[in-house]
């Protein structure tokens, strides 16, 4: 079996599998990820504002290293459970 990642600019894995001649193909939707700087300047608040909603529990972070980045899901989730006023 024989395993061929391709990566597209629209930030989707396309894997192809090639088992006993048959091919099959299989889409990966992947978030992109951004960086505390970047994720302030989305939500137009202070980096110590968004680490406080970090250890607030009200938005999630993941771990690379010791770099810290954000889901482009994760984001949405957050924005879409802000209150309107």
């Amino acid at each position: 079996m024989y395993i061929i990642v391709y990566s597209c600019p629209n930030v989707k894995a396309k894997t192809t599998y090639i088992d006993n001649g048959r091919r099959s193909c299989i889409y990966l939707a992947m978030d992109r990820l951004y960086t505390v700087k970047e994720t302030c300047n989305l939500l137009k608040i202070s980096r110590a504002k968004l680490y406080l909603l970090i250890k607030g529990g009200s938005l999630r972070s993941v771990k690379i290293g010791k770099k810290t980045l954000f889901k482009e899901s994760t984001i949405q989730r957050f924005i879409g459970s802000l209150k309107e006023t």
